[in-house]
C-alpha cells in the first residue's frame, strides 16, 4: 500500500511540476520582456498593482489565472514564410514548447506596444482578463494564425 501511495504522490508532483514549469517560464519571460532600462523594482511594483487590479474581477487564484491565460493563447503551429514567384505564402509547421511560450509573449507585447496607452496597469490587466475569456486582440491574433494555417496546409508538400 505504501508503494501505491508513493507512486500516486510522485505522479501528482510530476504533473504539478509540469504546469508549474509552464507558468514560471511564461511569467518570467513576460516579466523580463517588460523591464525597461533595468528598472526591476518598478516592474515588480507594476506587476503587484496588476495582480491587485485583477483580484477585483477574478475569484480564483491569480497564479492559476495567469497560467490558464497563457495556456489558452499558446499557438499550435508556426507559420514559415515561403515565396512562390511573387507571392508570399505561409507554411504551417509544428512548434516546440519553448517557442510556443516565446510566441505568446511576443503577441502580448505586440498588442501592448500597438496601443497608444502603453504599459499602463489597467491596460495590462484588461488584456489578461479579455484573453482569459477568449476575447481581445491577443486571441484574435491566435485565430488569424490558425485560419492561415488551415488555408495553407496544402503548402506542406513544397517543403520536401
Amino acid at each position: 500500500m505504501s508503494l501505491r501511495k508513493n507512486a500516486k504522490t510522485f505522479y501528482l508532483k510530476k504533473s504539478f511540476n509540469y504546469y508549474e514549469h509552464i507558468y514560471f517560464s511564461c511569467f518570467r519571460l513576460f516579466f523580463n520582456s517588460l523591464i525597461k532600462r533595468g528598472l526591476k523594482i518598478k516592474m515588480f511594483n507594476k506587476m503587484f498593482n496588476i495582480k491587485h487590479l485583477l483580484k477585483k474581477y477574478v475569484s480564483m487564484d491569480l497564479y492559476l489565472f495567469f497560467m490558464l491565460t497563457f495556456l489558452k493563447i499558446i499557438p499550435n503551429v508556426f507559420l514559415l514564410f515561403f515565396r512562390m514567384g511573387r507571392v508570399l505564402t505561409f507554411i504551417p509547421l509544428p512548434i516546440l514548447q519553448h517557442k510556443q511560450i516565446i510566441f505568446t509573449i511576443k503577441w502580448f507585447k505586440d498588442v501592448l506596444n500597438k496601443d497608444k496607452k502603453g504599459l499602463r496597469n489597467n491596460n495590462i490587466a484588461e488584456l489578461f482578463y479579455l484573453t482569459f475569456w477568449n476575447r481581445g486582440l491577443v486571441f484574435e491574433t491566435k485565430l488569424k494564425v490558425l485560419k492561415l494555417a488551415i488555408t495553407n496546409r496544402f503548402m506542406l508538400k513544397y517543403l520536401k
